[in-house]
């Protein structure tokens, strides 16, 4: 739970890429934070728990998004671009 003054942290799809392939190669959780600034052990972990499970697509923030209305903004984009053909 936060706490009053607690400030958040907003990782990079690439930052958190980098630290799974690091961790898989062998490097240790404290390692990887020092290297790249990470500054909860524990965030490492979900990120590789995330990745095992989803793969790349689990790394990406999802939140503020909606899934239907992203997929129907595609699909238009893909209709407008058909009909322009």
């Amino acid at each position: 739970m936060a706490t009053k003054g607690q400030t958040f942290c907003k990782y990079s799809y690439e930052t958190k890429l980098k630290a799974v392939q690091m961790r898989m190669d062998g490097m240790t959780k404290k390692q990887v934070a020092k290297e790249l600034g990470i500054y909860d052990l524990n965030r490492l972990k979900i990120w590789m728990r995330k990745y095992k499970a989803q793969g790349e697509l689990g790394l990406i923030d999802h939140r503020g998004r909606r899934e239907d209305s992203l997929m129907e903004s595609d699909f238009a984009e893909a209709e407008l671009t058909a009909q322009s053909v």
